[in-house]
């Protein structure tokens, strides 16, 4: 199985007034689903619950 790291940031996940971009979320979903399938472990690295105050 090939594997990749994928680091998305606070501005990729959230809109200019602070909220989660479901949209964009989804869309992300999505190819990381499809490299899923096509035999890639993906490692998702984000700092975006940090931002909005996750942990």
């Amino acid at each position: 199985m090939k594997r990749i790291a994928v680091k998305i940031g606070s501005n990729v996940l959230t809109r200019k007034d602070g909220t989660l971009d479901i949209t964009r979320m989804s869309a992300i979903t999505d190819q990381v689903a499809e490299l899923h399938k096509r035999g890639w472990e993906v490692i998702l690295i984000s700092s975006g619950a940090h931002h909005q105050g996750g942990a």
